[in-house]
């Protein structure tokens, strides 16, 4: 697969680090745990109850710690340093029984077939900026899940309005790219794909994707995922719970579940 994009200097792992080391988003991802809309439904539902899960993308623990009960053998893992520091901390005050781990979504160093479940919680896959990266990230959890094991992820949608204004940004720069006579406005945009966004904390500015849920289902059959639940967490919230594809145009993050299959 052609690799994505030159490199963005609002992206890459020390950004990454710094960005969620400091500031409001520190504090957010190591505060004191609790579901966020929609995810106790989801994860009580659909994940297989006492066996084991991989926490991909876990930060400081928050989903770890609110599900560890439900598992036999549950790991998280988190390329940030500082946030797996704040959950093993946690754990060892806590005495609770969950391994973290140093790691990176896109190489996991685990054995084949080896999870019941895996779990990307609030939308961290959206991290990964590269469609490249993204895609094996999909094949790595593929390989380290049991036949008919369960992933389960969230993301924002590009067919949300709140990105808008962004995606119109993103467009002006394509258009005087082809037009050299015309002010480049947003050249900063140069390097982004379509649903490429940049945010802020603690002085820190970093890249970030929005996914496209109708690509992303199409990726998921690709490494071999059945999508067996879509739904938003506002109708989660207000008691729509039946999976439907109009969760794609919510405002608020979308759930997906799916389930290894044969290739």
């Amino acid at each position: 697969m052609k690799l994505d994009a030159k490199p963005i200097k609002e992206y890459s792992t020390e950004v990454i680090k710094n960005f969620y080391s400091k500031g409001e988003i520190y504090k957010d991802y190591t505060n004191k745990h609790s579901f966020r809309s929609g995810e106790q439904f989801v994860y009580n539902n659909f994940f297989i109850k006492k066996g084991s899960l991989l926490d991909v993308g876990c930060g400081g623990g928050r989903t770890t710690f609110l599900i560890h009960q439900n598992f036999n053998k549950i790991i998280g893992i988190d390329i940030n340093e500082t946030l797996i520091k704040s959950a093993y901390e946690t754990k060892q005050n806590e005495k609770i029984p969950i391994d973290f781990f140093v790691g990176d979504a896109v190489n996991l160093s685990f054995c084949n077939n080896y999870f019941d479940s895996v779990l990307f919680s609030y939308n961290g896959i959206e991290g990964i900026l590269f469609q490249s990266d993204r895609f094996k990230c999909l094949n790595e959890i593929y390989k380290v899940l049991k036949k008919n094991g369960i992933f389960i992820f969230s993301t924002h949608s590009l067919f949300s309005w709140t990105y808008v204004s962004f995606h119109i940004k993103k467009l002006i720069n394509l258009f005087t790219k082809m037009i050299p006579l015309l002010p480049n406005l947003y050249k900063e945009f140069d390097h982004l794909k379509l649903g490429d966004i940049f945010v802020k904390n603690a002085g820190f500015k970093m890249a970030w994707h929005i996914t496209n849920p109708i690509m992303m289902i199409i990726y998921l059959k690709k490494a071999g995922f059945k999508l067996i639940y879509i739904n938003n967490c506002e109708r989660i919230s207000r008691g729509l719970i039946k999976s439907s594809c109009f969760s794609i145009f919510g405002t608020q993050s979308v759930f997906y579940v799916t389930q290894k299959t044969d290739k």
